[in-house]
């Protein structure tokens, strides 16, 4: 079982919280270990509260856009494994066809005051009564699923061994109007003989028997349309899929080439959990260039051995418009919930203004470059400087002679680590340890 939500049951156990896993028994396992799905939890209403203060003390984020009815999605990181864990919270039992589930079973109460403790995984989970009528629900909302003769096979385990009443079992029976014991002996009949897409058609007369109910489910189904709508628009301007903060933060990797910046930006950007919750790279070196036309001013001006002093000027003055515009497009995106990650920063110029390159330079050039250059614009909540020593950065990268690489990261070290927002990383620990101080932070924010 993973960690986080170890911690998370025991928590809540002692909390005496009143919660248990409802469905999902036949992949728990799996659920635990892995985290490849979503972990289903019903809670009681009196409870609900109390279960949304435990789980963002865990480190879990609530999800505040898209979340269907009667929902609430968390999502959370697991540090030791490095994987993605959510959570899905229900004080109603909502069931019925895909997508909108708008079916609803008034026994959520009822079925949280029998449950039991798992000793395997420890948490709570519905009575062994109970999980049977549960897949039943299951497998009438969507006879044809996937999962489907996954969930039968299972139930029929269940059946072998003598199901007995639940309160779940008597309701479906009444919904159904079949007796009990008649429900049982067609639920044991082999799947080819249609039961499944019957009892979805009994239960959909059930459920929309009045007026009240028809609108009621009406309601429902267009709610979640219009969540949907709303989900992919949101996506295509540039929302996350899951937007768990009103405003995202500023990240930046700094540090000389060859100690490992890109390998941690691909990771995160290539992270489920940091795609579900929205993070965008951006890249504010001096290689890339967005105003229309520069790289081939630029490609004419490093072709010419002595440049026109006014063809320098204005192309010095271009590259800096081009990366300070690019801080609109890191502020549109915090805006939208993602968190940004730039590749390099503005750090390089403060670097360039205490060079001795830059002092032997007339003081009117000197005082119009710390103009420019000697404020970063947007400060970044937090800038990890990848510390690695000159033999280990030459090694991986032979871009520049040894005696450059130490001269640069001489520079860096000098700067960046009097700077508040800096954290210092060793970049010559093993990659997984300097990933996991990376998003220890980046997670938490």
């Amino acid at each position: 079982m993973l960690s986080t939500i170890k911690t998370l049951f025991s928590t809540l156990k002692e909390a005496q919280v009143q919660y248990c896993i409802y469905k999902g028994f036949e992949r728990l396992e799996r659920d635990f270990s892995t985290a490849e799905h979503d972990i289903d939890i019903m809670v009681s209403k009196a409870d609900k509260s109390r279960l949304d203060k435990i789980l963002k003390q865990s480190q879990f984020k609530r999800v505040l856009f898209p979340v269907p009815v009667h929902h609430q999605l968390y999502i959370g990181y697991d540090l030791r494994s490095a994987r993605r864990i959510i959570i899905d919270v229900v004080s109603v039992v909502r069931f019925g066809p895909k997508p909108a589930r708008p079916w609803i079973c008034p026994l959520a109460e009822a079925l949280l005051a029998r449950r039991v403790w798992d000793e395997q995984f420890q948490c709570y989970r519905l009575r062994d009564n109970d999980i049977p009528w549960m897949l039943c629900l299951q497998l009438i909302a969507n006879p044809n699923s996937t999962s489907a003769d996954a969930k039968i096979q299972f139930l029929s385990e269940y059946w072998s061994a003598g199901a007995k009443e639940s309160p779940l079992g008597q309701w479906l029976a009444n919904q159904l109007q079949l007796s009990l014991s008649d429900l049982s002996k067609k639920i044991q009949l082999p799947s080819k003989d249609n039961v499944w897409q019957t009892f979805q058609y009994k239960m959909a007369n059930a459920m929309t028997n009045t007026i009240r109910k028809k609108v009621q489910i009406g309601w429902r189904r267009l709610n979640h349309f219009a969540l949907q709508v709303r989900s992919k628009i949101s996506r295509q301007i540039g929302g996350p899929p899951m937007r768990v903060r009103k405003r995202g933060a500023l990240f930046v990797m700094v540090g000389i080439d060859g100690s490992g910046k890109s390998t941690q930006v691909n990771f995160f950007l290539q992270h489920p959990y940091f795609q579900m919750t929205g993070i965008k790279r951006l890249y504010l070196g001096s290689g890339e260039f967005w105003l229309p036309g520069f790289n081939r001013l630029m490609n004419y001006f490093l072709k010419q051995k002595q440049p026109n002093k006014i063809l320098k000027a204005i192309v010095v003055l271009l590259k800096f418009v081009d990366r300070r515009l690019r801080l609109f497009t890191v502020m549109y995106y915090r805006l939208r919930g993602n968190h940004v990650l730039c590749d390099r920063y503005f750090y390089d110029d403060l670097i360039f203004i205490r060079s001795k390159a830059y002092q032997q330079r007339s003081t009117f050039v000197r005082g119009i470059a710390k103009i420019m250059y000697g404020w970063l614009g947007i400060r970044p909540a937090k800038t990890f400087f990848l510390n690695i020593s000159p033999e280990n950065a030459y090694q991986r990268k032979q871009d520049y002679d040894l005696a450059t690489v130490a001269h640069m990261i001489e520079q860096y070290r000098d700067i960046l680590p009097q700077r508040k927002e800096v954290m210092t990383i060793d970049a010559t620990l093993p990659i997984e340890e300097v990933t996991r101080q990376i998003a220890f932070v980046m997670s938490a924010t």
